[in-house]
Formats: C-alpha cells, structure tokens, sequence
C-alpha cells in the first residue's frame, strides 16, 4: 500500500505542477490575445489612415483641372485688377459703350473677413447697350457682383449709368 500511496502522491503532485502550468499557459495566451487585439485596433486605424490619404490623392489628382480653372475666377492679388479692369475697358467699345474707371479702392468684409476691389464706372452710351454691359459684367469670369447701377438719361439717344462693382480677392493654393 506504500507503494500505491506513493504513487497517487506522485500523480497528484504532477497532476497540480501539470495543472498550475496549463493555467498560467491560459493567462498568458489571454495576455497575448489582448495584445493581438490591441496590435489589430492599431493596423485597422493604419489601414483607415491610408485609404483616406490614398482617396485624398486621388480627388487631388482628379480634380487638378477643376482647380486650375477655379484659379482663373480669382483675382490672386490686387495688382491683377488691372487684368480685369483691361478686360472690362475692352468690352466696353465692343458693346457701344463708352466706359472710364472713376474709383478703385481695396475693401475688407467685416464679417467673413474677405477681400474685394471694389470699382467705380461711368457708363456712357445708349440706354439698351448700356443695360446690356452691365448685365455682360454680372456675368463675367470671376467672382464679383454689381452692387448698383444708377441711370441716368442725358437727352433722348444718351443715357449715363454710374455703376459700383466688387471682385473677390482670394489666395487660392494648388
């Protein structure tokens, strides 16, 4: 009985040492699976990370033409108005209209902080070719606006129009 005595002591010592060696065998691989799971959140993130920059290239890539031609609606700075201003002079003959700049100023928006030329025209032609020049500069290639138009009618064949408009002054970066 000795004998059967000493060998269940034996197998119960193996039994704990095989058992204490099994459970810290599962708290480790649970310690490295939390590891593992933290290394995936950080990959996922890195993956995320990349296919944005990879999307971001992309749109900058595809829109490089659009953003060119937007360049063009701009004036970049103030000594560019003389651009538009050479623009504007030249359509005028083209319209029967005799034109001449009388103000030019820079003016800042308050509230958005953003920067204009704002010029002054008098007009001189006949009242429909007149009309039809102003609405020519409403619709010019840049980001401006008429802010008024006042008519003024000097004898049958000849109208006057003093005319207030601003063109937006914006830094665009390619």
């Amino acid at each position: 009985m000795r004998v059967t005595h000493r060998n269940l002591l034996i197998a119960l010592i193996t039994l704990l040492i095989l058992g204490g060696a099994f459970a810290f065998m599962i708290y480790k691989i649970s310690a490295q699976g939390v590891v593992l799971e933290e290394y995936i959140k950080i990959l996922e993130e890195q993956n995320t990370q990349e296919a944005s920059l990879l999307r971001l290239q992309k749109i900058a890539e595809d829109t490089k033409n659009d953003r060119t031609q937007l360049q063009g609606h701009f004036l970049k700075q103030e000594s560019e108005s003389l651009t538009f201003l050479n623009l504007v002079e030249g359509l005028a003959p083209q319209m029967n209209v005799t034109l001449e700049t009388t103000d030019l100023n820079k003016i800042e928006n308050k509230t958005d902080k953003s920067e204009w030329i704002e010029v002054h025209f008098d007009l001189t032609g006949s009242k429909e070719d007149i009309v039809r020049f102003v609405r020519t500069l409403e619709v010019l290639p840049y980001v401006s606006r008429v802010n008024s138009v006042l008519l003024t009618v000097r004898s049958l064949e000849l109208w006057q129009a003093e005319v207030v408009m601003q063109v937006r002054i914006m830094s665009y970066e390619s």
